[in-house]
C-alpha cells in the first residue's frame, strides 16, 4: 500500500489566484560534483525520453502514445470547469478561483512566466498549466503513478515527483522531456539551479539507505549522486 506523503503543506481544493501574487524569487544552491572514486552506479531503469518531444510519445516505443493508453485504462480525463471571477469581501482584492476535480489535497502551485502549474492532489493522476491572469485552462498531462507533487520551473522546464516512484519532467507547453523511477515512497520536491536538478530518494531496489543525486536537466543523464543520513523533507 502506497504510503501518504507527510510534512508537505497542502492547499485548499479550490485554488485562488489573487491579483497581488508576486513574481517568484530564486536562489542557486551551490552543489559540488562527487570525485569519480566516489560516484555510484547509473540509477535503474535508465532515463526514459519521450520520442520527438510529443506531448502524448511514450519513451522509447512506435506503439499507442502514452496519454492515449493511460486514457483507455482510466477512461476520459477529468474535466475542469471554467473559471469563475473571485472577489475579498471588501473588494479590494479581485482574480479568479477554479476547483480542481476531486476535492483532493493539493501541493502548492507554481507561478513563472504567465502561468500557473499544480498537481491534481495526491490520489490523483492529473498535472495542470492555468494561464495565471484569466484562469484559463491551457493543458492537462496524466501520470502513470498518482500524487504528482508541487512543480518546480525554470528554463522553460516543469519538474515534479509523483507519490511513490516517479520523476517526471515536462515542457512548460506540456510536452514531456524525460521522466525516471527513482524509489518509493518519494518524500522530497526536486531541486533545480544551473541546468542541474537534484533530488533525495530512498534506494528501495538495493540497500534502501538515502540518496541525493544530480541529473541534467534537459537530458536526465545522472551526474552524480552521494549517499546521505536520511530523508529530506
Amino acid at each position: 500500500m502506497k504510503r501518504i506523503v507527510a510534512g508537505l503543506i497542502f492547499s485548499v481544493a479550490a485554488v485562488v489566484l489573487l491579483g497581488w501574487l508576486g513574481r517568484a524569487i530564486g536562489g542557486e544552491p551551490q552543489q559540488k560534483a562527487a570525485p569519480p572514486a566516489a560516484q555510484e552506479k547509473e540509477l535503474s531503469p535508465p532515463v526514459e525520453k519521450a520520442n520527438n518531444g510529443s506531448p502524448n510519445a511514450p519513451a522509447n516505443s512506435a506503439g499507442p502514445p502514452v496519454q492515449t493508453l493511460l486514457t483507455k485504462q482510466r477512461g476520459p480525463a477529468p474535466s475542469v470547469a471554467a473559471p469563475a471571477a473571485y472577489a475579498s469581501e471588501d473588494g479590494k482584492v479581485k482574480g479568479w478561483k477554479v476547483v480542481i476535480p476531486g476535492n483532493r489535497p493539493l501541493a502548492t502551485p507554481a507561478v513563472v512566466g504567465g502561468k500557473l502549474f499544480i498537481g491534481g492532489g495526491f490520489g490523483s493522476y492529473e498535472f495542470y498549466a492555468f494561464d495565471a491572469k484569466t484562469g484559463k485552462l491551457l493543458w492537462q498531462y496524466r501520470t502513470a503513478d498518482d500524487g504528482p507533487t508541487a512543480a518546480v520551473v525554470d528554463d522553460g522546464c516543469v519538474a515534479f515527483n509523483t507519490e511513490s516512484c516517479e520523476l517526471e519532467m515536462l515542457t512548460t507547453d506540456g510536452k514531456p522531456i524525460w521522466k525516471k523511477w527513482l524509489g518509493d515512497p518519494l518524500m522530497s520536491m526536486p531541486a533545480i539551479a544551473g541546468g542541474r536538478l537534484l533530488m533525495a530518494f530512498p534506494d528501495s531496489r538495493g540497500d534502501r539507505e538515502h540518496r541525493l543525486a544530480c541529473f541534467e536537466l534537459r537530458t536526465g543523464k545522472e551526474l552524480w549522486r552521494q549517499k546521505i543520513a536520511g530523508e529530506i523533507i
